[in-house]
């Protein structure tokens, strides 16, 4: 019987080719890639073998090739075997039933172990071949093997089928692939007996697989080797299938862009490497993910509330060390962020959305910090959820208040002007705090649009009021609005729309605006100067002023924050300090308007120290509109 080798030295080619691809002389070997390296090398070694056996047959003694023959058998059921065990592991990773499995991982064991009885009892009585004057001949439990492939092959459609709803997407592809591919080249070789082709269907086989991985990359972090933020959404979902508790903890590095500013960028890379490699030789019962440029994921089983916090600690302990790169020593830092999943949560978005939350206070922290999804965090995110849906329910359906809150202007003996204040209520008709809803504004990137809407009613409210003995009403810009490039045209515009004249509306700006950008400051100040419409600097004492940089604007009047003027009454020194800066103020030219005056003694205190207007509770609480006409007609 003579063979035919061409198709297995294309096999072991192809073979060669996949590992010297594969193989990484660096790589960081786990458990899928050992697999698969193994698959590799036990099929070159059972190609080597047979490719052995049929060259040397007729050449050497029988003894020898019914050696190689035999060593042939165990070696080609070794490299199927452990194809099939790599399969069978790839589907059931996220499979919860391990029945299936253990059937599977019992029938591969059972086969290769019939094989070796079966290649031990061949030499006394040749039921899988003969080998005689250099001859080989079959025996009748020859294709034994090919049966044994094809009921791996039937377990593994049969269980993919069970367990489909657990499968990946790129392991389904495997699946529909690989069985049809392997049956195909079998069934050629049962056609043709002479044309050697378990070589090429292992080669297949590995290509395939090789192909799978190489696809699977896509989620994987080239710097840590670690799954990425797709892999990360994959198996939270997973588990949320299952319904498996686990425990989502991240670690979100602080700061890290002085770390390549310092080292480089190549060094900063190792200090990730680093990272990745610790977490998973610390927590070697999860799962390590980089879902960020410096931030990773660890997904635990959930075991207990105490060993969810030990885990925390775990990290935290280790960042107040040192860490060392090459020559590099540095201290990271890091918020490090935790949440149990239980079985009600919905699905990875869900949870995502409820950790961004938490790692956006821990990222207010400066220091390595720990801190928990919570009750008491979930209320706060649902709040803020519900602030949002309200503040956006109120921009679509008018939804907002003006409130005004009169100043006081001592020497007329008389309210002369008045500042305007955004005010939203709940469902039930109650104040929502603007301390509490203006900075959410701010984070969602919705302030600019609220400012406008302010302007507008504003404006809209001192044009239907012309009577009014107030002279003017004070609205407050937001940073957004006046960054904008259009800012004076749409002022000018809002105005035009109401034929409202300019001098009846001031406009509002704190000293951290001016500091962003002082010339593009100054250059809108004076174009809106010119039509008309003066400038009010709020909040002037709460930050570091410029003096410089405030007396070179066009403002007409300052407003001392109330912290500066409650300042005042602290002590003998603070008192002189701000009678001394009022001074220096009015003789510059500036109207000065004292902010939180709340009791009889500051409104005379600060009268007596030369502010011309005077703002607190102890004239008014701010009021709406309709309360503000009614004192007006009183």
């Amino acid at each position: 019987m003579s063979f035919s080798l061409k198709i297995e030295y294309v096999a072991l080619i192809l073979n060669c080719v996949l590992l010297f691809f594969y193989y990484e002389k660096n790589m960081h070997l786990n458990f899928k890639k050992k697999s698969f390296l193994a698959c590799l090398g036990l099929s070159i070694l059972s190609i080597v073998v047979n490719i052995a056996s049929v060259v040397t047959l007729g050449k050497v003694s029988d003894g020898l090739s019914f050696f190689l023959n035999g060593l042939y058998y165990p070696a080609i059921m070794a490299n199927a075997s452990m194809l099939a065990f790599f399969l069978f592991y790839l589907m059931f990773e996220h499979v919860p039933q391990r029945k299936c499995s253990k059937i599977a991982y019992s029938i591969i064991g059972t086969f290769f172990s019939i094989v070796v009885v079966l290649t031990v009892a061949n030499i006394w009585t040749g039921c899988l071949f003969t080998v005689e004057n250099g001859v080989y001949s079959r025996g009748g439990f020859n294709a034994v093997g090919y049966a044994g492939v094809g009921i791996e092959l039937c377990m593994l459609v049969v269980c993919f089928f069970r367990n489909r709803r657990y499968i990946s997407a790129s392991m389904t592809r495997l699946i529909k692939m690989l069985p049809i591919a392997v049956a195909v080249l079998i069934c050629i070789q049962f056609v043709d007996r002479d044309i050697m082709m378990n070589g090429i269907i292992s080669a297949i086989a590995n290509l395939i697989l090789f192909i799978i991985s190489q696809s699977s990359k896509m989620e994987q972090d080239s710097v840590t080797e670690l799954k990425n933020r797709t892999a990360c959404i994959a198996d939270m979902n997973s588990k949320i299938r299952k319904k498996e508790p686990f425990q989502f903890m991240t670690v979100n590095m602080k700061d890290f862009s002085s770390v390549n500013r310092k080292f480089g960028h190549t060094v900063g890379d190792e200090f990730l490497y680093q990272m990745a490699r610790y977490l998973e030789t610390t927590f070697q019962e999860g799962t390590i993910y980089r879902v960020g440029g410096v931030e990773f994921v660890v997904l635990l089983p959930y075991v207990s509330m105490e060993y969810a916090a030990h885990c925390c600690d775990e990290v935290y302990k280790r960042l107040q060390g040192k860490w060392l790169v090459k020559e590099a020593e540095y201290t990271l830092r890091a918020g490090i962020c935790d949440m149990i999943c239980e079985s009600d949560e919905k699905d990875a978005a869900q949870l995502i959305e409820q950790m961004q939350y938490v790692q956006g206070i821990a990222k207010e922290k400066k220091e390595t910090c720990i801190l928990h999804f919570d009750e008491t965090v979930r209320y706060k995110m649902e709040r803020r959820r519900y602030l949002i849906y309200r503040i956006k329910q109120a921009i679509k359906e008018d939804g907002f208040e003006m409130f005004y809150q009169p100043i006081y202007s001592w020497k007329d003996h008389a309210f002369r002007s008045m500042e305007a204040l955004l005010r939203l209520r709940d469902q039930d008709g109650t104040l929502i705090s603007p301390g509490e809803f203006i900075p959410v504004a701010e984070e969602v990137g919705l302030i600019d649009q609220i400012g406008w809407i302010v302007l507008d009613k504003v404006c809209a409210f001192m044009s239907a009021h012309p009577d009014l003995s107030i002279l003017n009403a004070s609205v407050n810009m937001s940073m957004q609005q006046f960054m904008d490039r259009a800012f004076s045209e749409k002022v000018e515009s809002c105005l035009k729309k109401y034929e409202l004249p300019p001098d009846r509306i001031r406009i509002e700006i704190t000293e951290r605006m001016i500091s962003e950008n002082p010339q593009r400051t100054r250059e809108t100040l004076q174009r809106l100067t010119e039509k008309g419409i003066l400038f009010y600097l709020d909040d002037f004492g709460m930050g570091y002023s410029n003096f410089a940089g405030v007396l070179s604007l066009p403002i007409e009047t300052i407003k001392l924050d109330l912290t500066l003027v409650h300042g005042a009454f602290e002590s003998e020194r603070k008192l002189v300090v701000l009678e001394s800066l009022i001074a220096m103020l009015s003789k510059a030219g500036y109207s000065i308007v004292a902010e939180g005056i709340e009791t009889e003694e500051q409104a005379n205190t600060l009268r007596a120290l030369g502010a011309d207007r005077l703002q607190g509770f102890y004239y008014h609480r701010p009021m709406p509109e309709s309360e503000i006409l009614q004192m007006f007609e009183k």
